[in-house]
């Protein structure tokens, strides 16, 4: 089995400014469709404030972790969700993402 992995910043359709979003939106997809059932492709993207209620019902929790920086320690959450066979996982921080 073939495993790719994408990390960015934003993706469309979830959070998006720009080209990279519409990239980490469609190449991932196409490479699957492209490598077939053989392929195992994922995503991950901080889980910003504007990520929609309709995308956030469709997400399962999957680790809640604590991370420490420094002095403290702060709470992470991986979602995720599944779309055109691909999986995408969000990383949720209110401190550091919860912006548009």
């Amino acid at each position: 089995m073939k495993k790719i992995l994408y990390v960015g910043s934003e993706c469309t359709p979830f959070a998006s400014s720009g080209g990279l979003g519409d990239v980490m939106g469609s190449l991932p997809k196409a490479v699957k469709e492209y490598m077939g059932a053989d392929a195992d492709i994922r995503v991950a993207l901080p889980l910003y404030g504007c990520v929609g209620e309709n995308w956030r019902k469709q997400m399962k929790t999957e680790k809640i972790f604590t991370v420490q920086l420094g002095w403290r320690n702060q709470y992470c959450g991986v979602k995720m969700l599944e779309k055109d066979g691909v999986k995408f996982y969000f990383i949720d921080n209110e401190y550091y993402f919860k912006r548009n």
